[in-house]
C-alpha cells in the first residue's frame, strides 16, 4: 500500500507511532542530507540548551494535547498536574472513536480542572474527493450549530482536518474558502494537515492558523516546518505508555506551539480567547529537537558503551531535559520524566526538521 494513501493513523498503526515494541542495540548514526560527523552541532549548542533550561521558571511539558476519545477526571488530572493548558476535542458527524464529540459535561470537567478548550473537526477527512466548496458549506454549518452546543466563544478557532495527503490542494483551497464564508468572521480558521495543505490555506487567505500533523513524510511538511510560518506541530502521537499523559486509559497526542504566535484560538471558562506566556511557550520549543539520525539509541548512562534501554528514529522529535559534555538527559514519550540519554551530534532544533526516511521502528524504553 503506498503511504500518500494512507491517513495519519494507518501509518502510525503500521510502524510509525512514536513509541513502539522492539529494541536494537548499536548506533546507526547515517544522517540523511550532509555528512553527521560535518553537521555536528556545534560546542555553543548544547550550551545554549543547557542555560534556557537551567533559567528556565517552568518544567518546559508540552502546554497543548489532542485526544479523539472522551475524556475523564482520572485522565484530566494528570495531565493539568504536567502543565497541559489546553486540550483539543473534536466535533464530527459521528463518535468513530468513542466519544470523539465533545460534550457540555465534558466542556465543563475540562474548564473545572483549569484547562482551556481548542477544537478540531475532522469527518471521512481521508475519503478522496471529500473536499469542495459545499462540503465546505455544510461542514461549516455543522460546526457552527456544534459551537453553539458548547458556547464556543465567538473570535475563538475551528481546525479542520485534512488527514490524507492525496487531496488536491485547489480542492482544500476551495473548501475552505466555503468555510470562511460561512463563518463570516465569527470564528478564526485553522487547518490541520501535511504543512503543503496547511501552506496552501495559509497562502489562499482563508486559514490564519495551521496545525501540522505528525506524519513526517507528507508532501510540504518538513518545508514548511523549516520556513517557521506554522502555529501547531503535532509532535508525538497516540502516546499510551506513560501514567501521566494516558491516564484514564484515553491515548493522547502532544502539539507544539510555533514561539512567533501567542494564540491557538482556544477558549475558556470565562470566555476569553486564551494567550500563552511567551516565556513558556519558548522554552517548550526549544527543548523539542528532532533526531537527525536514522535509528539514534538511547543509552542509560550519558557515555557512548552505556546500556541501550531504547532508539527513536529520525524525523521525530525528544523532549530534552538537560544537556551535558555533548550527551542529552531526554524523555522520550512526553511525560516529563527521564527515559534516557542520547549524544547531541544527532540532535537539530524544531526549524531544521531532517529529511524523513522510512524503515525505521523506534523501540519503546
Amino acid at each position: 500500500m503506498e503511504f500518500d494513501a494512507l491517513s495519519r493513523r494507518n501509518f502510525l498503526r503500521l510502524g510509525g507511532a512514536a513509541l513502539a515494541t522492539t529494541a536494537v542495540a548499536g548506533l546507526t548514526g547515517c544522517a540523511r542530507g550532509p555528512d553527521l560527523a560535518a553537521a555536528a552541532i556545534a560546542p555553543a549548542r548544547p550550551s545554549s540548551i543547557e542555560s534556557v533550561i537551567a533559567g528556565a521558571p517552568t518544567n518546559g511539558n508540552a502546554q497543548i494535547v489532542d485526544t479523539g476519545h472522551g475524556t475523564n477526571e482520572r485522565f484530566l488530572r494528570p495531565l493539568a498536574d504536567n502543565g497541559v493548558k489546553t486540550i483539543f476535542r473534536y466535533f464530527a458527524q459521528e463518535n468513530n472513536l468513542p466519544g470523539k464529540n465533545i460534550t457540555p459535561r465534558e466542556r465543563d470537567m475540562i474548564f473545572d480542572h483549569g484547562m482551556s478548550i481548542a477544537i478540531v473537526y475532522q469527518w471521512e477527512a481521508y475519503r478522496p474527493g471529500r473536499f469542495n466548496s459545499t462540503t465546505g458549506r455544510d461542514d461549516a454549518r455543522f460546526c457552527m450549530q456544534r459551537a453553539r452546543e458548547i458556547n464556543q466563544v465567538d473570535g475563538s478557532a475551528i481546525y479542520f482536518a485534512v488527514d490524507n495527503d492525496s487531496h488536491p490542494r485547489e480542492d482544500v483551497v476551495e473548501y475552505l474558502a466555503a468555510v470562511k464564508r460561512q463563518f463570516d468572521g465569527r470564528y478564526q480558521i485553522g487547518c490541520y494537515g501535511s504543512g503543503y495543505q496547511c501552506a496552501g490555506g495559509i497562502d489562499a487567505g482563508h486559514a490564519t492558523l495551521s496545525w501540522i500533523a505528525e506524519a513526517p513524510a507528507w508532501q510540504g511538511t518538513r518545508s514548511f516546518l523549516n520556513s517557521r510560518r506554522w502555529t501547531i506541530y503535532q509532535n508525538k502521537t497516540q502516546i499510551e505508555s506513560s501514567s501521566i499523559m494516558s491516564a484514564g486509559g484515553v491515548p493522547v497526542d502532544t502539539d507544539i506551539l510555533n514561539p512567533r504566535f501567542d494564540s491557538i484560538g482556544a477558549f475558556d471558562k470565562w470566555g476569553n480567547v486564551v494567550r500563552y506566556d511567551a516565556a513558556q511557550t519558548q522554552m517548550t520549543y526549544d527543548r523539542r529537537m528532532f533526531v537527525t539520525a536514522d535509528q539514534l539509541n538511547v543509552r542509560e548512562r550519558p557515555r557512548s558503551n552505556g546500556r541501550v534501554v531504547g532508539h527513536l528514529c529520525i524525523s521525530r522529535t525528544v523532549h530534552v531535559l538537560s544537556v551535558n559534555d555533548g550527551w542529552a538527559h531526554v524523555d522520550t514519550n512526553e511525560d516529563g520524566r527521564p527515559d534516557g540519554y542520547v549524544s547531541t551530534d544527532f540532535l537539530r532544533p524544531l526549524h531544521q526538521m531532517p529529511e524523513y526516511v522510512r524503515g525505521c521502528t523506534p523501540a519503546r524504553l
